[in-house]
């Protein structure tokens, strides 16, 4: 399967018919989208908007349905996440609260008011009832849920921290931050392993691949920076190509990853070689965000002027491709060539908004004080 054709200068819109076919659906909002995050067993995403609401929508590819909207926080909704644990789901807040909510009887299960001095800008569970939190000034919070309070506040980092991630073993804990820097912490001796050399560039993303060997973070500048496992002090490669900041990096397999980036561009890239191998996916702004659905049927992807986009992601994972064709070459993945010159962006076009003036009522249970008893 060859998803994208050789074409000259002169076929740009021939190309971007082919990007087209594999787009599959939007979601509008009426206000500015922040985040979103995927469900880790159903087709859900629970989108964080500018005003402060929280809305979970059921996709598919016939149709996306609201089937709850949660309105507690004051300010825009900077991060949002599905438990992997339990039927819940964390939101962070520009209002400096962390709120949980109950997806079960749709309700407020917790509140922490004030949780940071600064506006919450990223989210991440690990272990049992432990939260991680991160602010605009650099502060990480480690909470216990049962006990209500922080339990650990590591203060290493002096701007905004981006990105939080753990090990598969949940051991050991990276943040990425605006201040440049990559910050490593032991979380079973709850002492800091390393802060990294202070790079001339915001870290905005990053991931884990090889068998925890490589750890990538993407820059402000598009570089991503690579650094070998173990040696988190400084890089050990740098990979160009990227002409915008790269906000966004996903795992494909152990070898490859998939990155957004601000140029709107949905990229496929191998890591030791470094390889670019082409494009998969567009859209006509920035790329905010990318998350597979659980099934890796979906590949969707946001942007800042309140949309959602989705993606046909099975033709990634074409099982009928020859097992003895040679990885690297990637063919049967049906993707670009990157050293063919870049199609022109789409003229943006005119979005429309959801006119469906049925309003969802705040799903507030009655049960909310007994919820943390379960866990």
């Amino acid at each position: 399967m060859n998803f994208f054709e050789e074409e000259s200068d002169s076929d740009n819109e021939a190309y971007e018919g082919l990007v087209e076919s594999r787009h599959i659906s939007n979601t509008t909002f009426d206000d500015p989208l922040i985040c979103f995050n995927l469900h880790h067993e159903q087709n859900l995403v629970a989108a964080g908007l500018v005003t402060g609401k929280i809305k979970v929508i059921q996709f598919s590819k016939d149709e996306q349905k609201e089937v709850a909207e949660f309105n507690y926080h004051k300010e825009s909704c900077r991060s949002v996440l599905f438990s992997q644990k339990e039927n819940i789901l964390y939101t962070g807040s520009k209002d400096r609260s962390i709120c949980v909510y109950d997806l079960e009887n749709f309700s407020q299960a917790l509140f922490i008011e004030n949780a940071h001095d600064d506006a919450i800008n990223c989210l991440y569970e690990f272990g049992e009832n432990r939260l991680i939190s991160g602010d605009d000034a650099g502060i990480i919070k480690i909470w216990d849920l049962r006990q209500e309070k922080a339990i650990k506040t590591i203060e290493e980092n002096e701007d905004y921290i981006t990105a939080l991630k753990t090990d598969s073993a949940e051991t050991t804990l990276f943040a990425t931050s605006g201040d440049g820097s990559l910050t490593s912490y032991n979380l079973l001796k709850n002492e800091l392993i390393t802060v990294s050399e202070i790079y001339d560039d915001d870290l905005l993303s990053m991931e884990i691949i090889k068998d925890e060997s490589v750890l990538l973070c993407g820059t402000m500048s598009g570089a991503m920076l690579i650094f070998k496992w173990g040696f988190f002090g400084d890089k050990t490669d740098i990979f160009s190509g990227h002409k915008q900041a790269i906000t966004s990096i996903i795992p494909f397999d152990k070898d490859s990853v998939i990155t957004g980036s601000e140029d709107g561009f949905i990229r496929l890239i191998g890591i030791y070689p470094n390889k670019f191998y082409g494009i998969i996916g567009q859209q006509n702004e920035a790329i905010d965000n990318l998350e597979f659905s659980h099934d890796k049927g979906y590949l969707v992807s946001s942007s800042s002027y309140g949309e959602l986009q989705y993606f046909d992601a099975l033709f990634l994972f074409d099982e009928n491709e020859d097992e003895n064709e040679n990885e690297n070459e990637k063919s049967t993945m049906g993707i670009k060539n990157m050293n063919q010159e870049q199609p022109k962006k789409r003229k943006k076009k005119k979005k429309k908004r959801n006119k469906n003036k049925n309003k969802k009522n705040n799903f507030i249970g009655k049960n909310q004080n007994n919820f943390f008893d379960k866990l």
